[in-house]
């Protein structure tokens, strides 16, 4: 099965949907990180004292590990949350981000966080604020 996953970011806010589901996500677009810096959570988890706080995704300071651990965070959630069970394992992605000013950020950085969604084996296809792309399957995009 085909799972499509639309990804949205603002100024202020991050949200999810899903075609094939009624999962749905629109929270503060926030990664919250501990007292030691590590990440823990994003903007629908309470902030606790000593957090500190950036945007999943900002294209003025864009973080493509940040973004990338925010969507495939939530992608699991949301292959979790469709209970296919075994099934699963033959899942594929599409992913529709929507990410104001992405043609803003430096072409090398934009390159990076693009080659990193083409490597993830279940992906499909994705698009960038409409700019599609589709995969030819994982044993053709393997480096050799």
């Amino acid at each position: 099965m085909i799972i499509h996953i639309h990804f949205a970011a603002t100024h202020d806010r991050f949200s999810i949907r899903v075609r094939e589901s009624e999962f749905r996500v629109d929270m503060p677009n926030a990664a919250r990180f501990n007292a030691e810096g590590l990440l823990a959570g994003f903007g629908e988890d309470e902030p606790q004292a000593g957090w500190t706080e950036r945007p999943i995704y900002d294209p003025i300071n864009f973080e493509r590990q940040l973004l990338g651990a925010a969507t495939l965070l939530y992608t699991v959630r949301i292959s979790r949350h469709m209970k296919r069970g075994w099934r699963q394992l033959f899942d594929g992605y599409e992913w529709d981000l929507t990410l104001p000013a992405y043609e803003d950020i430096p072409l090398e950085a934009r390159r990076d966080y693009e080659k990193a969604l083409s490597a993830w084996r279940p992906m499909h296809a994705f698009a960038i604020n409409g700019n599609r792309t589709s995969l030819p399957p994982y044993i053709f995009r393997l480096d050799r």
